[in-house]
């Protein structure tokens, strides 16, 4: 599950997280995190049309997404807004910082080999 999930803290009493899903080949995975401040739950799902995460974060936790992309992308959609993210794994992934509460989706065209 904690590779699945990807669910890491950062510093202490989890008021930062590295989130990193890896679907190991499954098309979706979901699941929460217990913390001080609430669960952090995540959703992730994986298809022809793309990778799409769905992350909540409870309130004082601020997050840094890897998200998969497909190669020389520079940007996700996070919330239905385009934001670029930084390169990272050869460029395979983008990291995207989430610092408000709530819901947040984030959205890229990696797909499914």
């Amino acid at each position: 599950m904690e590779q699945v999930l990807g669910i890491h803290p950062t510093s202490a009493g989890f008021s930062k997280v590295s989130i990193r899903p890896d679907l190991c080949g499954m098309k979706y995975a979901r699941g929460a995190e217990p913390c001080p401040h609430g669960l952090l739950k995540v959703d992730y799902q994986s298809d022809a049309s793309g990778f799409t995460a769905k992350i909540e974060l409870p309130e004082g936790v601020e997050a840094e997404v890897s998200i998969p992309v497909n190669r020389g992308e520079t940007s996700v959609q996070v919330d239905g807004s385009p934001v670029a993210g930084v390169a990272s794994e050869d460029g395979t992934r983008l990291i995207i910082p989430l610092s408000t509460p709530g819901a947040h989706e984030l959205r890229s065209r990696e797909s499914l080999p």
